[in-house]
């Protein structure tokens, strides 16, 4: 991460409790000490329900303890019904879940385009 640009963090409602300590946190926050223009962007990951304002402000808080972090407006949404090939992503399946790729293809983006 000292030599990144950007790095795109993965979070989850479940994983944000400032109340304990994150290894993250503290990784993330040291690789901005030592490289001041990297950019960290967390990213929302949700099952096909819509986050509560309460689960939603829960992940702001949480973002606040990395310096300088943002949290994506993208939101992804994981189904675990759909099956997309072993081996295979949305990104690479035969068979294209229209959702979720609209869901990565707005998070490219918010990222590498804005």
């Amino acid at each position: 991460m000292i030599a990144a640009r950007i790095v795109i963090v993965p979070v989850t409602v479940d994983q944000v409790d400032i109340d304990l300590p994150y290894a993250l946190v503290a990784r993330l926050n040291s690789a901005r000490m030592s490289n001041p223009a990297l950019k960290v962007i967390f990213v929302l990951v949700t099952d096909s329900s819509t986050p509560s304002l309460q689960q939603l402000a829960a992940v702001r808080l949480y973002v606040t303890q990395v310096m300088s972090a943002t949290l994506a407006h993208t939101v992804l949404h994981v189904h675990d019904t759909y099956d997309y090939g072993l081996g295979r992503c949305v990104c690479d399946a035969e068979i294209c879940d229209p959702g979720a790729a609209a869901e990565l293809n707005s998070l490219y983006h918010e990222v590498y385009v804005h």
